[in-house]
């Protein structure tokens, strides 16, 4: 084509239309389709049933293709995503899942692996951020994307980026349950210690009143699987967290609930007609409400000990607080010595007949401790199924994040039945706030690339490196069809993207 056979002016505009032209068909041929995740559910934790859970998701109809239902959603106003279950998907517990096409509204995007699904975006108007707290601290928010930290995913960095699970991992006594563990690692052996509550008598989790007690167990890995090596505070006691008193590590707390009496007489409850490790049909079931024994730390030289107990409170004593006895405590032991805490209280105006979340405080360890009874979360949570179990961490100082407060609860924080682990953030552990948005769920991706829904899962921990990063999430758990018989599972987190990836 010859451009210059007229005057030189309109030769000059052609070839500016003809540029233009050309680089905007060579960008449109460089933009990139909306993401799509291949053996990835961005629905999980999200449904109640087959039927879906407006007004987030929605089912579309059952197609016989993912390009089908991702046609489908591009359809549907206000679609930001979509999910495919292959018509191959397997029954799940809740339901038949197979060939449903679902859309989210809600701009939601952090899809979990899991085989026979398909996810992708619909190039809705994605979530744009504006500050690093839209980010929930977990990472920065840089020209309105949210870059996270590696433990973290998601556009709001709102879940934990886990890695597939080991089935064998944690804590799986072949004859006691446990619940719940709480690990520090040696620096001078690199051993790793779990101290959980362990269920005596060979009994589970229906007879954990009065039958639990302290357990200590080691691994050289951080995800197990873990030996028991021994109880270190006879029952009635629970709940174990621990912490190192100090930055030089020069003793050893373990937060908990009870006294330990070892009490097994008339009018104790405790179980001793389990078999099989399933607690006895006959058992009355006790629940934490009517607690009224002490809250109390465990301290120590070393991580093997040995123990002395000490009395630090008895929240069931606290003025309008007479069912607060099951306190949850979630301490952070700050570098002056100070105690910041956590602690569960329950039936109060903002959260009635539920349990809320307070904050406690010490000048040290050994008190006095200050129990605030008011709701933490100002009622954010009021709504929610449950929130309990907290367990707290301060994340390492960064670029974007002089040092934050975080919390992971055993919490529904989509509110459809189907969550396991809520999250909340603080910058100074004062005012927090609560994501609407599961930190995790139930289903667990598994090394050989299966999955797994867990009956149970709570009472979750964070293991933290040296630095403290966090390396695994630790729950109590059972396994589906296994009675009350209960354990402790870890499953290791993501600590460093990778380079084809370097954020979600």
């Amino acid at each position: 084509l010859d451009l210059c056979t007229d005057a030189e002016q309109s030769c000059r505009l052609k070839r500016m239309v003809l540029l233009a032209c050309g680089l905007l068909v060579a960008i449109a041929a460089s933009m990139k389709n909306p993401p799509v995740a291949l053996g990835a559910n961005n629905v999980a934790g999200s449904m109640r049933s087959p039927a879906g859970h407006p007004p987030a998701v929605l089912l579309l109809g059952t197609v016989d293709s993912a390009a089908a239902c991702e046609a489908l959603a591009l359809a549907t106003p206000k679609a930001t995503s979509w999910t495919y279950h292959h018509c191959e998907f397997p029954p799940a517990r809740s339901g038949n899942y197979s060939c449903h096409c679902y859309a989210r509204t809600d701009g939601v995007w952090h899809p979990t692996p899991e085989a026979k699904v398909d996810s992708g975006q619909c190039g809705a108007q994605p979530f744009r951020c504006t500050t690093h707290d839209d980010c929930q601290l977990n990472g920065a928010c840089v020209a309105g994307a949210c870059r996270c930290d590696a433990a973290w995913t998601g556009n709001r960095c709102q879940r934990l980026n886990l890695l597939p699970a080991n089935p064998l991992a944690g804590l799986q006594d072949p004859v006691l349950s446990s619940w719940g563990g709480s690990v520090l690692q040696d620096p001078t052996t690199q051993l790793y210690h779990m101290f959980a509550a362990v269920i005596e008598h060979g009994c589970g989790l229906a007879a954990w009143r009065p039958n639990s007690a302290l357990g200590h167990a080691t691994s050289p890995t951080p995800d197990g699987p873990y030996t028991l090596e021994r109880l270190i505070k006879p029952h009635f006691a629970h709940e174990p967290v621990a912490v190192w008193a100090d930055p030089n590590h020069t003793e050893v707390l373990i937060y908990h609930i009870g006294a330990g009496d070892n009490a097994t007489g008339p009018g104790s409850n405790y179980a001793s007609n389990c078999s099989g490790r399933c607690t006895g049909a006959d058992h009355r079931w006790i629940g934490g409400g009517s607690f009224t024994g002490p809250t109390a730390v465990l301290v120590g030289p070393t991580l093997n000990g040995p123990w002395k107990s000490v009395d630090i409170g008895y929240p069931s004593t606290l003025p309008g607080c007479p069912r607060c006895g099951d306190s949850n405590p979630a301490p952070v032991l700050l570098q002056d010595g100070r105690v910041d805490m956590m602690w569960r209280t329950t039936s109060l105006p903002t959260c009635p007949g539920q349990s809320c979340m307070a904050r406690a405080t010490a000048p040290t360890w050994e008190g006095p401790y200050t129990w605030n009874i008011s709701d933490l979360f100002g009622g954010q949570t009021a709504a929610r199924v449950h929130v309990e179990d907290a367990h707290v961490w301060t994340a390492p100082a960064t670029a974007a994040n002089p040092g934050s407060y975080h919390a992971l609860f055993h919490s529904d924080a989509e509110g459809d039945g189907s969550g396991s682990g809520g999250h909340a953030w603080s910058a100074d552990g004062a005012e927090w706030t609560f994501s609407g948005y599961n930190a995790y769920t139930s289903t667990v991706v598994l090394q050989n690339g299966s999955s797994v829904t867990l009956l149970k899962r709570e009472r979750p921990h964070l293991v933290l490196d040296s630095s403290g990063t966090p390396v695994a999430l630790t729950n109590g758990a059972g396994w589906p069809g296994d009675c009350d018989h209960v354990f402790t599972f870890v499953q290791p987190i993501r600590t460093a993207k990778g380079a084809e990836e370097p954020y979600p």
